[in-house]
């Protein structure tokens, strides 16, 4: 048996030890004549000496089982097998109505009712839980999945059984099908098949059945309900038909009447919610199933373009590295400047890449210092100067934005997220102008922040794709990618920097044909005295390109 965790060892060590304890306290009862260790409640059936020696053994075998000793591994086996035994052979009792002389041999019991439970003889439903329970642990044994999912069966069965004993006697029945002779079990020995039976089911938290209870989606929740009904409607309605009876309000045929009706409703009702989650998980399956295939297939293409996007460069490279051979002086300088630019288009390719990959991971590094935000942003401007003359874009960024005051945050992230955005800005524009705006904000906390918002007259976005703009991948389908080139990841990585910030971006408008308007906004960092001396000198105080 191995147990998926030391807490669970202690669990299951706690449980066996109060049933030992319990079962020992019985047998004491027994040899001393002290009815209350025997049966708790004056009056009440008594757990039989047999009985309390079958949870002893149990009970052992469950504390020793855990053990990887061989020796104490046998030990547990060869106490289960005893266990069966003594209990095959009170039902072989019942069967052949013989009397063997097992259930007196330790005590004398006259407090039995002959004919019924012969003196010292346990319950036949007693009788039937050892075994099961006996059989459980003796699968435990055995590396084999089938073998352990008749254990997992075996002990819940157990379970159920000895809970729904517990909950008659909370509610007044000492019994809850049938008739007492075969389903009336004595409350200590409910309470002993309980703990034991938990502490097997322990040691499957983690696979089967049990993971099922424990786990938290809407199916294990559902499972928790269901057997919630199941445990307490029974005995409910056999409460209500029997109590009902005895008042005199109907006769028995009605009684069993309502006792039907209300376990036949738990059916439908258990039937019905199971169908509907299996009718829902499918759908699930069948919708992660279509996304996980049209993720595969925007990787598929991401992969294509950004192979094609990463070997447009290199070969560029390799081809003007090997003209730099033969080259005279005067054009090795412009060859050289072909080779640095398409260098530089790599090495950001592969930042992007780097970037977003850790960002997924969780394990991006936020370094912050004050910065000058003007000063990002003009950058960034004269970054692009030149391609947006080429393309007869201007570029307007009015003085009168111009945000004073010390802003903290970290500006190689801040100035990234403005160049994928006035990169885009470029790109997607081929006529008219790109606007970019700077404003304050400010949070209930009194804390400011700064809005970055860029204007372009390009393109657009439709409808249908603003929802999905900043997802992966999400440019790598098609004629998009062919006329404008990239890869698809600068507003994803952009969104995902912007939440690193502390901060957001979105769409604030969008139209096709006549542009997009993207806010990238970002809270000031806002540091403790005390913190800001700790962090002096400021790290990093220079964006970098």
């Amino acid at each position: 048996m191995k147990y998926p965790s030391d807490q669970t060892s202690q669990y299951v060590r706690a449980l066996s030890i109060l049933a030992l304890l319990i079962s020992l306290a019985v047998i004491v009862g027994w040899f001393f004549h002290v009815g209350l260790l025997k049966s708790v409640f004056p009056g009440y059936i008594t757990m039989k000496m047999n009985a309390a020696l079958s949870f002893v053994f149990l009970s052992v075998a469950l504390l020793i089982g855990k053990y990887s000793n061989r020796l104490l591994q046998l030990s547990s086996f060869i106490i289960c097998l005893l266990v069966i035994g003594m209990n095959f052979g009170t039902l072989a009792e019942y069967l052949l109505n013989r009397d063997f002389g097992i259930d007196q041999l330790f005590v004398k019991d006259f407090t039995g009712n002959s004919g019924s439970f012969p003196n010292g003889r346990l319950a036949p439903v007693t009788a039937v839980n050892f075994i099961l329970l006996s059989f459980a642990m003796i699968a435990d044994h055995f590396r084999n999945k089938k073998l352990r999912i008749l254990s997992e069966l075996f002990a819940a069965l157990v379970l159920f059984a000895s809970f729904q004993a517990l909950v008659g006697y909370l509610i007044g029945l000492t019994y809850i099908f049938g008739s007492a002779f075969y389903t009336q079990m004595a409350v200590l020995t409910a309470v002993c098949f309980v703990l034991l039976s938990s502490g097997e089911l322990l040691a499957f938290q983690n696979e089967g059945f049990v993971k099922s209870l424990v786990d938290t989606s809407h199916v294990s929740k559902l499972i928790r309900s269901m057997l919630f009904a199941a445990v307490f409607t029974p005995p409910i309605m056999k409460f209500v038909g029997q109590k009902g009876y005895e008042l005199g309000w109907y006769d028995a045929d009605f009684s069993q009447l309502i006792q039907v009706v209300g376990i036949t409703g738990l059916l439908a009702v258990i039937i019905v919610s199971a169908g509907s989650a299996l009718f829902k998980r499918e759908i699930e399956l069948k919708k992660a199933k279509e996304d996980a295939e049209r993720s595969n297939a925007l990787k598929s293409a991401f992969l294509a373009n950004i192979s094609h996007e990463m070997r447009t460069p290199l070969t560029a490279m390799i081809g003007y590295a090997d003209l730099i051979r033969d080259a005279k002086d005067i054009d090795r300088a412009k060859y050289v400047d072909v080779i640095f630019r398409n260098a530089e288009q790599l090495g950001t390719l592969l930042n992007d890449i780097v970037d977003l990959s850790k960002v997924e991971s969780g394990v991006l590094t936020i370094e912050l210092c004050p910065i000058n935000i003007n000063s990002i942003v003009m950058d960034v401007i004269e970054l692009f100067r030149m391609q947006s003359t080429s393309k007869g874009i201007q570029i307007r960024f009015d003085p009168k934005y111009f945000v004073s005051g010390v802003f903290v945050s970290d500006p190689v992230r801040v100035k990234q997220v403005i160049i994928n955005l006035l990169s885009n800005a470029i790109k997607f524009t081929d006529v008219g102008e790109i606007k970019i705006q700077l404003d304050r904000t400010f949070y209930q906390n009194s804390q400011y922040g700064i809005i970055f918002r860029i204007e372009d007259s390009g393109i657009g976005i439709s409808p249908s794709e603003i929802e999905k703009i900043f997802g992966i991948f999400v440019q790598a389908d098609g004629s998009m990618t062919r006329r404008f080139g990239g890869t698809g990841l600068g507003l994803a990585l952009s969104h995902r920097l912007a939440h690193a910030l502390g901060g957001d971006l979105k769409i604030v408008s969008s139209n096709l044909g006549r542009g997009s308007v993207f806010s990238f906004e970002i809270p000031n960092q806002i540091l403790s005295p005390r913190a800001a001396r700790r962090r002096r000198p400021w790290p990093r105080c220079r964006p970098r390109g």
